[in-house]
């Protein structure tokens, strides 16, 4: 599965400048090998079935004095593909190599190679990694950043770098090589609130335009923040606007946003008020081959729950307010959730969303076990008409039983509709947890969303983790485990179901 040349590269970047460097020297090392193997998980698709993979993941990081590298090689090898979209493949991924000097009373970091860029809160500007949903895009180039008292300063200029594998399809992932470049300012610790005060921009022009014959697209976007808090810790606040003209197509577009929070402390009681608008705003780049659709380089705040769906963040506004009152000098926290957003506003396609929900999270036994209970209901309106209605509920229990050991119940479950289709679905797991050596549990999962007698609606799956040394970990899973949409943040992707086995050995240590 390995190839020679993506080790010695590696080996050669991490290792390399390290050697001229008179100071100490470490070298990290961090593996990762998933073995699968795929059996018929019977959701009507044939493609995806009876084959075997093999994923690796080696990372090398390397540190002497002020000098830093870091370097990633990544490898899959398939068995009995079912078709040709499965493909072998090793290379070298990621490397970087950054190195501090100090420069006019600060400090002067130089970045080359991959790295991870976010501007304001992620409107303008997100290249990160959500492993969760497969999606890890870096830039690829340079960033000089420096950093002072009171004065934060850096520019960056390079093109985007996606990980050439999807996690989710298991497909090959062609690199963009979108052009990205941009930079911030930031003005921190103006009396009285600690105001910290940001501008920032970036310009990009996607390898692929959407009409050649209409020349390069191109887009670019500024913007400002303000940032603060009372110096009795009261209140704190955020605030970011953003303007950006895109050029697509031979057309000019003009798009604005605003986004911004405000959280007060009032002894027991603490609030969250967090407000969004966006008009027309968003960032893409070129196709993603294992997708279909464009890379999204902005991820702005959704409004919504981390796990919850989010149908369109380009066009929209709304607010949202969240009440929490400490209980038992903090041990017993209820809230309650609001959340209120028009998509589309003003257009024959508006859809109005209500999402309200509330729990509690309580922490006993000295903290060593909790319980945390939520429940909710979210409702989408277009045209006057319910288009989609769900109600959830959520569990999460750890309870020590003694030696060392203890339970472990979480559950969840959604009562869905979708115009006149009403479904279910949900999935809890049940284990037994041991301090410093593993776990195993059972998860059953269903989901009804499709009642075709081909197609699996019970799942169940046996897991079991362990730690045999500090150094290792393992975890296996045999069975099958629902799949279907799953959101991170506003990052969405369709998992397949799976049924089958999979083991997963996570290694680290220090080598030097």
């Amino acid at each position: 599965m390995t190839r020679a040349w993506p080790l010695a590269c590696c080996a050669v970047v991490v290792l390399g400048p390290l050697t001229v460097a008179a100071q100490e020297t470490s070298l990290r090392a961090d593996e990762r090998l998933v073995l699968e193997w795929h059996g018929d998980n019977r959701n009507g698709q044939t493609t995806d079935d009876h084959y075997g993979l093999a994923l690796q993941r080696l990372t090398l990081t390397g540190a002497s004095g002020a000098l830093r590298t870091s370097a990633q090689i990544d490898g899959e090898l398939f068995w009995d593909a079912p078709t040709a979209d499965y493909e072998d493949a090793g290379r070298l991924e990621r490397v970087a190599v950054e190195y501090d000097m100090p420069l006019r009373g600060g400090d002067l970091t130089v970045t080359t190679g991959d790295f991870h860029r976010q501007l304001g809160r992620g409107l303008v500007l997100s290249l990160r990694r959500v492993d969760e949903v497969g999606q890890d895009v870096t830039l690829q180039g340079g960033q000089l950043a420096w950093s002072g008292d009171t004065l934060d300063v850096d520019v960056f200029a390079g093109r985007t770098n996606a990980a050439e594998f999807d996690a989710v399809s298991q497909h090959a992932v062609n690199d963009p090589h979108d052009v990205v470049a941009g930079g911030a300012a930031t003005l921190r610790q103006l009396t009285p609130l600690q105001l910290s005060l940001g501008v920032f921009g970036m310009h990009m022009r996607p390898r692929e335009s959407l009409v050649p014959a209409y020349g390069q697209d191109h887009m670019s976007a500024l913007g400002a923040s303000l940032e603060g808090a009372a110096p009795s810790g009261i209140a704190a606040f955020y605030v970011e606007a953003d303007w950006q003209g895109r050029h697509v197509a031979g057309d000019g577009t003009m798009a604005k946003a605003l986004y911004g929070t405000l959280d007060l402390n009032l002894g027991a009681l603490a609030v969250q008020i967090e407000g969004l608008w966006l008009d027309d705003f968003f960032v893409r780049g070129s196709r993603n081959s294992a997708v279909g659709t464009a890379f999204d380089y902005a991820q702005p705040p959704t409004l919504e729950r981390i796990d919850q769906e989010v149908i369109d963040n380009t066009n929209t506004r709304g607010g949202r307010v969240r009440l929490s009152y400490a209980l038992l000098d903090g041990a017993l926290v209820p809230y309650a959730n609001l959340m209120v957003r028009e998509n589309d506003p003003g257009e024959d396609t508006q859809l109005d969303q209500v999402h309200a929900y509330g729990g509690a999270e309580w922490n006993y036994d000295g903290g060593r076990a909790r319980l945390n209970l939520s429940a909710g209901a979210r409702d989408e309106v277009q045209d006057g008409q319910t288009f989609k209605a769900m109600k959830h509920a959520e569990g999460d229990w750890l309870s020590p039983i003694g030696g060392g050991h203890a339970l472990h119940i979480s559950a969840t479950h959604e009562e869905r509709r979708l115009e006149s289709k009403a479904y279910r679905r949900g999935s809890s797991v049940a284990g037994l947890e041991k301090g410093g050596l593993g776990a195993v549990s059972v998860e059953v999962g269903y989901d009804t969303s499709d009642p075709s007698d081909e197609v699996r609606r019970l799942f169940v799956a046996g897991i079991l983790a362990w730690e045999p040394t500090d150094a290792i970990t393992l975890r296996s899973t045999v069975g099958s485990q629902r799949g279907g949409l799953k959101c991170v943040a506003g990052v969405c992707r369709d998992f397949p179901e799976f049924s089958g086995a999979r083991l997963e050995i996570v290694g680290r240590g220090d080598l030097l």
